[in-house]
């Protein structure tokens, strides 16, 4: 059964809605990755990596690595900022176990895309550097929106933000949104 949460069944209608989004690579694989964190060797592990370096490649690097679940944002040098191709395995791994350690019984990774960094002009940083954007998160039922709520609501934020001073009003700024 498909999960409705998963990039791989949500994305795609994303696009055929016409919504614009960054380019995307889907990438399926049905490997034993948590073997990565007890540093056992996966066989078969050499393609995914390739398809994420052709991914790279394509899309142009620096890129942004997530699972069909998740990006792990909070630690995003480690996790989804993937800078270089020589940082894809232990990104895998990084994703691996922040997703093992996501809720009680983990999150899958059968699911991997690379998707394209844009480079925005970002109001401050927070996690050690990761640029935060003016991001919202829409719900759309039957083709309408239900509901959209702002990415990085101040309790998620405070206490990460990295040095400036008056980030809580940058982040009001973000968050505000206008008809359109």
């Amino acid at each position: 059964m498909e999960n409705r949460n998963d990039l791989a069944h949500w994305y795609p209608r994303l696009l055929a809605a016409g919504v614009p989004t960054p380019k995307t690579v889907i990438i399926k694989t049905d490997l034993p990755l948590i073997q990565l964190l007890g540093g056992e060797r996966i066989i078969g592990l050499d393609k995914l990596i390739r398809e994420i370096l052709d991914a790279g490649d394509s899309l142009r690097w620096p890129c942004f690595l997530r699972t069909g679940m998740t990006s792990g944002k909070h630690e995003w040098k480690r996790t989804c900022y993937l800078e270089k191709p020589e940082d894809v395995l232990q990104h895998i791994a990084n994703l691996v176990e922040f997703g093992e350690c996501a809720g009680l019984f983990g999150l899958p990774y059968d699911t991997w895309a690379v998707r394209e960094f844009l480079r925005l002009d970002s109001s401050f940083t927070a996690f050690n550097g990761m640029p935060i954007n003016r991001e919202r998160r829409f719900f759309i039922e039957g083709g309408e929106v239900v509901c959209s709520h702002p990415y990085w609501p101040k309790h998620a934020i405070e206490g990460y933000v990295n040095s400036e001073a008056d980030w809580a009003q940058k982040l009001d700024e973000l968050n505000s949104i206008s008809p359109i």
